[in-house]
């Protein structure tokens, strides 16, 4: 985690839910009055779990993405290591803005931890739009004498780089012992999860905090995987220096089960983030900042096919839900067929999908009835637009009509939307178009080195004094071959098509030959699906009548075609082979890969990215 602008970029794994599998966990969700005794409502947690993954920084001299860390994994390991001590402790996890650091410290707390960039004067917080929150040492200091009841958090762990002077804050504002890293180094992402891991699991079994820093830091020194592993433990302090740490903090938990008090989570179905996501942070904030601050109620991704619209509105929902934005329910639909659709189907895969019991008779009335008392938020994530967009006059103003009474009639409903080009909605809500773009140079190469598993050296890209290479040397050089710079160009799906060749021929020059002939025949294929879509809309027009403008007559009723149910689809899960289209564009959205990602590095530090925003 190191200081800005040294933030590199961000990557691919959100921070997720603690894991089914963890020993002994017990979910408890929400704090609400009703569910607790008056005993359980004043009592503190004992430890909650703040982490920070803003997605930019802005700044007097622009705008950066930051590196995320794996937040996934490293919760993951915590719920698992604290399960393994049978003990009934109490935890919660949110996310590290002012506010909820705030509520927190009012509802009380033994162990505060944080887990995010550090800085030297301060740490790196998020705003509610995904925007780093830098915040000074003072400011920590302030707030935690002011909002702490005194003496009640017994220990602060700072699990950051340069976070000695965060630490040295909380010792004055009265915390008795703080964890921290000194103010000049960064640390290593697995060198950290070791030494959590076994402090809190000898903390929990009545350990001194003395004994478990003592504990964590040989354990850390004795990792066979991690070289600089001694150098790795003595970056840690213990705060202050000279006081007695020979203390417990949990010397009567009793023998029972975890309870993960965090928030009860919304309902979702959302599918799994796209392998190596990198490159889409400047896109995936600002969609955030729609929906969060200015209050949009309906934003459409637009772009060409593959280039990743499908990837960034599942990521960007995912952030959202998180962030606990929709409680309500964020209810992911991939649309998928023939384009003869009734939006009476529309309306009962959103039902189903927000788990809605409504009658057949007058569905959509009772699903609007139903939306509008879900008054902390629903988000729904309309994937693949397309077939819908391009209907004709009659049957596409039917769609628009329905969406448009959807968002007017239930004010806490957003809708996410991917579609080649705009939903066209004219009346009522604004429509936000928003237009994906290739990804830069810089990412592009990223994504490439990722993809092929660093196989990508200095001899591959031509480099004659391969020994003396850096790995700018091979960054750039690969930048500059004609498989990057002219036939893959910022496509993300090209990208993926050119590093799956890379892997089975490991040449430049012969990949780019197999992909101009592969890329000519794709071109090839989509014309001709865009001239068999015409001509189908086309017949349509000439004789087909949609079953909304049927007449009465069984006669006439019978003679229609009846749409399928099959052919509008809810994709439950995640990744590409949840599709069941043959339709090769859906297949190209899920595949490429969008979203915060670093250049082959590692470690919590970060490096400094020349990347810029599509």
């Amino acid at each position: 985690m190191s200081a800005p602008p040294d933030l590199g970029e961000a990557r691919s794994e959100p921070p997720q839910p603690s894991p089914s599998h963890a020993p002994k966990l017990r979910a408890v969700h929400s704090v609400p009055v009703d569910h607790r005794g008056s005993d359980t409502k004043s009592k503190p947690f004992d430890l909650v779990y703040l982490a920070s993954c803003p997605l930019i920084q802005r700044a007097y001299n622009g705008v950066t993405p930051i590196e995320a860390l794996d937040l996934r994994s490293e919760q993951k390991n915590f719920i698992t290591t604290i399960g393994k001590s049978s003990k009934r402790f109490r935890f919660k996890r949110d996310y590290a803005t002012i506010r909820r650091l705030g509520t927190n410290l009012v509802l009380g707390c033994r162990v505060l931890h944080y887990t995010g960039h550090g800085l030297e004067n301060g740490l790196a917080f998020e705003d509610e739009c995904g925007v780093m929150h830098i915040v000074q040492t003072q400011t920590l200091r302030e707030l935690m004498a002011a909002g702490a009841k005194e003496e009640e958090v017994k220990l602060v762990f700072v699990a950051a780089c340069h976070s000695e002077s965060a630490g040295k804050a909380f010792v004055e504002a009265g915390v008795k012992h703080v964890i921290a890293v000194k103010i000049s180094e960064k640390v290593a992402d697995t060198g950290a999860r070791h030494f959590m891991n076994s402090f809190y699991l000898a903390l929990l079994m009545g350990r001194t905090v003395a004994n478990a820093f003592k504990m964590a830091r040989e354990t850390l020194k004795a990792i066979p995987d991690l070289p600089t592993a001694d150098d790795e433990a003595k970056k840690y302090l213990l705060l202050p220096k000279e006081a007695d740490h020979n203390v417990q903090i949990f010397p009567d938990l009793p023998t029972g089960m975890v309870e993960d008090c965090t928030d009860k989570r919304a309902v979702e179905n959302l599918p799994a983030s796209v392998d190596h996501f990198t490159g889409r942070n400047f896109e995936v904030q600002q969609i955030v900042e729609y929906f969060v601050k200015d209050r949009k109620r309906l934003v459409t991704i637009c772009g060409e096919s593959g280039i990743g619209k499908t990837a960034v509105a599942i990521y960007t929902a995912r952030f959202l839900l998180e962030r606990g934005m929709f409680k309500d329910g964020v209810i992911f639909f991939r649309f998928q067929g023939k384009g003869d659709f009734d939006v009476g189907q529309i309306a009962e895969m959103i039902a189903e999908g927000l788990g809605l019991d409504i009658p057949t008779h007058g569905l959509i009335r009772a699903l609007k009835s139903k939306i509008r008392k879900k008054e902390r938020g629903v988000l729904l994530v309309m994937d693949g637009l397309d077939e819908f967009v391009s209907l004709q006059e009659k049957d596409r103003k039917q769609f628009t009509v329905f969406i448009s009474e959807l968002l007017q009639d239930c004010r806490d409903l957003r809708i996410l939307a991917t579609a080649t080009t705009p939903i066209g909605i004219s009346r009522g809500v604004e429509e936000v178009e928003f237009p994906l773009k290739g990804m830069s140079v810089y990412d592009i190469c990223n994504l490439f080195n990722k993809l092929t598993n660093d196989k990508v050296t200095a001899e591959v890209v031509g480099i004659k004094d391969a020994y003396f290479a850096t790995r700018n040397d091979i960054f750039q050089g690969l930048a500059q071959h004609k498989l990057i710079k002219e036939i893959v160009n910022g496509h993300p799906y090209r990208c993926w098509m050119a590093a799956r060749r890379f892997n089975k021929h490991p040449k430049l020059d012969q990949v780019a030959k197999i992909m101009s002939y592969e890329l000519r025949a794709l071109e090839e294929q989509q014309l001709e699906e865009e001239q068999s879509r015409a001509a189908k809309n086309s017949r349509r027009r000439k004789g087909y009548q949609h079953p909304s403008s049927q007449h009465t007559s069984s006669s006439s009723s019978n003679e229609q075609h009846s749409p399928s149910s099959n052919d509008l689809k809810m994709v439950v899960g995640g990744g590409r082979n949840n599709s069941t289209s043959t339709s090769r564009n859906n297949v190209d959205d899920v595949y490429a890969p969008v979203g915060p990602g670093e250049f082959a590095a590692s470690g919590r530090g970060g490096h400094k990215s020349s990347s810029s925003s599509s």
